[in-house]
C-alpha cells in the first residue's frame, strides 16, 4: 500500500491494509460492522493492528479506502499512520491515530479539545451542524485542533457570529498536554471541504504505492469518484456520500430529518437524478443506467 518510517528508525517500512466487512445485521441496514488491519513490515518483522470500526468507510462500497496518509503526530522521528475509521453522515467523522510503542504500532489518544466525547482512541472531529474542525501537525510531538463556527446554524444566527478557536497540545511520555489556547471572530464558515482529505492538514511522509490494473496504462484516465466536497460544491448545500458507483451516488443532507437524494455525474459535474421517495419507474431508472443496487428504491408502477 505504502511505505514510511513508522517506527523511527530512519528506514522506510513498509505497510500493508485489510478491511474485512461484516453482513448487515438487519435488511434495514446497509452495511455491518468492519475491521480493519493494519500491517507494519520492519526489517524481517511484520507487526499487525486492528481497528474496529462501523463499517460506514470512506469508498463505500468493495473498496473502501480508510487510509488518509502518515504524518508527524505524536513524534519527531517517525510518522503516525491516520485512518478514517467512519464517516460522520452529520455526526463526528472518526479517526484512528497509529503510532509506535514498545516496538509495536499502538493507538494514540486524541487530546482533550472536546470533553463530550467518550473513547479516547477515537479522534472525534466534527463537520456538519455549523461546525468544521480540523488537525494540523508542525514538525513533530505537537498538533493545533481548530474549529471553526458558523455566523448561522440551522437558519438561526449566532450571538456574536462565527468563531475560529485554535487549541494547541504537545505530546510527552505517552499524553497530551494543552500548549494554549486563543479564539478569534472569524465568519468564513463554509461547508466545501472533503472530511476524508481535509481534516488532516499535515505533509504527508508516504509513498503510495501505483498499483496499475492489467493490460492498462499508468497514464490511462481515473474513473470518477463520489467526492463529498465536489459533490457539495455542484449542489450547493453540504451532502454526504452513503454509497458510490463512480459515476452515481446516494446521499443525505445529515440533518435531523435529512433527505436522501441519488446523483449522477454528468459532463463533469453532479446533479440530482432523483429525490426519495421518487415517481421515477424502475423500469426507466434501469433504461437510464441506475446502478442495479439502488432500483428497489423505484416503484414497479
Amino acid at each position: 500500500m505504502a511505505t514510511v518510517d513508522v517506527d523511527g528508525d530512519g528506514v522506510p517500512d513498509r505497510l500493508g491494509l485489510s478491511v474485512v466487512r461484516q453482513p448487515p445485521q438487519s435488511p434495514q441496514v446497509a452495511y455491518g460492522g468492519a475491521v480493519i488491519t493494519v500491517a507494519v513490515a520492519t526489517g524481517d518483522k511484520v507487526h499487525r493492528i486492528d481497528v474496529d470500526s462501523s463499517g460506514n468507510l470512506p469508498g463505500y462500497g468493495g473498496d473502501p479506502q480508510p487510509f488518509v496518509g502518515a504524518f508527524l503526530i505524536s513524534r519527531k522521528a517517525g510518522a503516525d499512520l491516520v485512518l478514517h475509521t467512519e464517516i460522520g453522515a452529520g455526526n463526528a467523522e472518526r479517526f484512528a491515530v497509529i503510532g509506535w510503542q514498545d516496538g509495536r504500532p499502538m493507538r494514540v489518544n486524541r487530546p482533550a479539545y472536546n470533553a463530550n466525547t467518550a473513547s479516547v482512541e477515537v479522534w472525534f472531529i466534527s463537520s456538519s451542524h455549523g461546525v468544521r474542525e480540523w488537525v494540523t501537525c508542525s514538525d513533530g510531538a505537537a498538533v493545533t485542533i481548530t474549529t471553526l463556527s458558523a455566523a448561522v446554524r440551522e437558519g438561526v444566527p449566532v450571538p456574536g457570529g462565527g468563531t475560529r478557536k485554535e487549541q494547541r497540545f504537545a505530546y510527552d511520555s505517552g499524553a497530551w498536554s494543552p500548549a494554549s489556547s486563543e479564539t478569534i471572530a472569524d465568519d468564513n464558515f463554509t461547508y466545501h471541504f472533503d472530511p476524508h482529505t481535509e481534516t488532516f492538514q499535515c505533509e504527508d511522509k508516504s509513498t503510495r504505492a501505483v498499483v496499475t490494473p492489467s493490460g492498462s496504462s499508468p497514464d490511462a484516465p481515473v474513473p470518477p469518484t463520489c467526492d463529498s466536497a465536489a459533490i457539495s460544491r455542484d449542489l450547493g448545500q453540504q451532502l454526504y456520500v452513503e454509497r458510490c458507483y463512480q459515476d452515481w451516488a446516494y446521499v443525505s443532507t445529515g440533518e435531523l430529518g435529512d433527505a436522501q437524494s441519488l446523483l449522477r455525474l454528468v459532463g463533469g459535474t453532479w446533479t440530482r437524478y432523483a429525490g426519495f421517495p421518487s415517481n421515477i419507474c424502475r423500469a426507466q431508472a434501469s433504461a437510464d443506467g441506475v446502478p442495479s443496487e439502488e432500483l428497489s428504491s423505484f416503484g414497479t408502477c
